[in-house]
């Protein structure tokens, strides 16, 4: 795969940082998206390729291992993954002193075919990007440095208050989504703790409709409400994103 190939399939993307192996993007936006691009420092090749063969996500399999191959760093990234740095995380208020420990132990980019497995979807594909790495510094590597944005961004459940984890994700993400207007994902799809007080609030969301939403039927939050929202530029214009996130740069 070339870059034009990469940045096509960036801008066709759902994003998802902090992800772990939630499946709830594939299982309500599959018909909507085709490109997934999951991220989380927490995972190790084996544990993605073993859930993919064997679980899948949603309604997606991976058909045989021959269907994942990896992608090198510098094509997707831009640098090898010695000359990633941690992107002044470091200085960062509410990063806990364990997480450089967890990256970057096996650095990889996996890309993978995932096929239908039901009868109703079984000639239908989707394709699964997974890096494990930090959801805003990717965000940034992916899109901010290429002056793109994907479709859409999917912030659910970041586990900002559990240990190991970087509690101020929600607004180092806004940041990169705003650094430049070719930045903002035209739709995002988020869960209940998004909202003011919670430390999952992403402030960008205020510059976006809702257009859709679905109550969720498994896992600890089953019947609490997922959305997804539409940007709207007026809105956008109104909610002057960079003084918003100016306490955060």
């Amino acid at each position: 795969m070339k870059e034009t190939g990469i940045r096509s399939f960036l801008r066709n993307s759902l994003f998802y940082g902090a992800s772990g192996l939630d499946d709830t993007p594939v299982r309500h936006c599959a018909s909507r998206f085709r490109n997934f691009i999951y991220v989380d420092y927490s995972l190790n090749r084996q544990t993605v390729l073993q859930k993919l063969l064997h679980d899948g996500l949603g309604d997606y399999v991976l058909a045989k291992e021959g269907d994942a191959k990896e992608l090198p760093a510098n094509l997707v990234l831009g640098r090898n993954w010695v000359g990633i740095p941690f992107l002044n995380f470091g200085n960062r208020a509410g990063l806990s002193g364990t997480w450089p420990e967890i990256m970057l132990q096996d650095p990889f980019v996996l890309m993978a075919q995932l096929s239908g497995k039901s009868e109703s979807n079984a000639h239908q594909k989707i394709n699964f990007m997974f890096i494990p790495f930090e959801g805003s510094a990717t965000y940034g590597l992916l899109f901010t440095r290429r002056h793109i944005a994907p479709r859409c961004v999917a912030h659910i459940r970041s586990g900002v208050g559990f240990g190991s984890n970087f509690s101020g994700y929600p607004s180092s993400l806004g940041l990169k989504m705003t650094e430049e207007r070719e930045c903002l994902p035209r739709f995002i799809l988020h869960d209940h703790l998004c909202r003011p007080g919670y430390g999952d609030y992403l402030l960008l969301v205020e510059a976006y409709d809702p257009i859709e939403q679905w109550v969720r039927t498994t896992g600890e939050d089953r019947n609490q409400p997922l959305t997804l929202l539409e940007l709207n530029q007026g809105k956008y214009a109104e909610t002057m994103p960079g003084e918003l996130y100016e306490p955060f740069r």
